[in-house]
């Protein structure tokens, strides 16, 4: 197609798209939760893996000794933990360390140093903080520290709960992965209807004026261009403003998502001003093609072509 007759094509879409204007807005509205909602959900999922990623580099496990136990067995322990590969590092606190500890924490607290004072003996129990080198081996781990071979010298593991919470999370996590995958094939299935039925009605109403083209020879693809630049431009328009809405977004809740998690999860800020291009050319580049599929489909169908 020549360079006249693509311009020609790109004037007659600019001209479709402003002649039924609450059409094109109501049209554009709904791309817009289309891909507002679909992009809202990703951010959710990528929230939930570096929360779950955050939280797992946290995990360790504790074994508590009994009292009974003697400093030798328990390093005899540490020393044979140490060995197993999965094991990254140990940490070993003694009861009169545990005791120091726990003072140095609660010594404004005159109420509990009174009550330790009135102990004849240091309740606190040895300990061990077992971190391993990946999350997924602490099952292992744990396993292996309850086996009938160590339960002579140890009371209590404390893993169990950190595992439940991490599953926890990583069932959220799925579950939202499961939910944005159904409800965005919904809303995009929706916004090619709406683009469509859009092109369509669009279609209608030019259909004289389609048929004088045809009569003075104009091409299937001069005819059918104006049409899909039309489609490009709920695209492209839908895109941008669901963009600004993204940025100032995030933009606002990054601050109390630190503050929830007190960590660095609030990074989603400074990840979507550094991949900024990026994410802009992906929201555009989906949103045009939704809307260049809707009006193909449609003109395919109606124009005949």
């Amino acid at each position: 197609m020549k360079v006249r007759s693509f311009s020609r094509a790109i004037k007659f879409g600019l001209l479709d798209f402003g002649r039924n204007i609450w059409l094109s807005l109501g049209t554009l509205a709904i791309m817009v939760l289309t891909l507002f909602t679909i992009s809202l959900l990703v951010f959710l999922n990528i929230l939930g893996n570096e929360a779950i990623q955050e939280f797992q580099e946290k995990v360790s496990i504790s074994v508590y000794f009994k009292s009974t136990s003697k400093e030798g067995q328990i390093k005899k322990l540490e020393k044979e933990v140490s060995s197993w590969t999965q094991i990254k590092e140990t940490t070993y606190i003694s009861k009169e360390e545990a005791l120091l500890s726990f003072q140095e924490k609660h010594k404004e607290d005159p109420l509990i140093m009174a009550s330790l004072k009135e102990l004849e003996e240091n309740p606190l129990k040895a300990s061990l903080t077992i971190v391993a080198h990946f999350p997924e081996q602490y099952v292992q781990i744990a396993e292996r520290l309850e086996s009938k071979h160590y339960q002579s010298i140890i009371d209590e593991i404390n893993f169990r709960d950190n595992r439940s919470i991490i599953d926890r999370l990583s069932n959220i996590t799925r579950t939202i992965k499961r939910i944005g995958v159904i409800t965005g094939s919904i809303l995009c299935a929706v916004a090619i209807l709406v683009v469509f039925n859009t092109i369509r009605l669009t279609i209608y109403t030019q259909r004289k004026e389609i048929g004088i083209m045809k009569l003075v020879g104009a091409t299937n693809q001069f005819i059918q261009l104006p049409y899909i630049i039309e489609g490009a431009l709920y695209g492209l328009f839908a895109g941008v403003i669901n963009f600004g809405i993204l940025y100032y977004l995030v933009r606002y809740i990054s601050p109390k998502i630190y503050t929830f998690f007190e960590s660095q999860v609030s990074g989603l800020f400074n990840y979507f001003t550094v991949n900024l291009a990026l994410i802009l050319a992906i929201e555009v580049g989906f949103a045009i093609f939704l809307g260049i599929m809707s009006s193909f489909i449609a003109t395919r169908k109606y124009l005949k072509v």
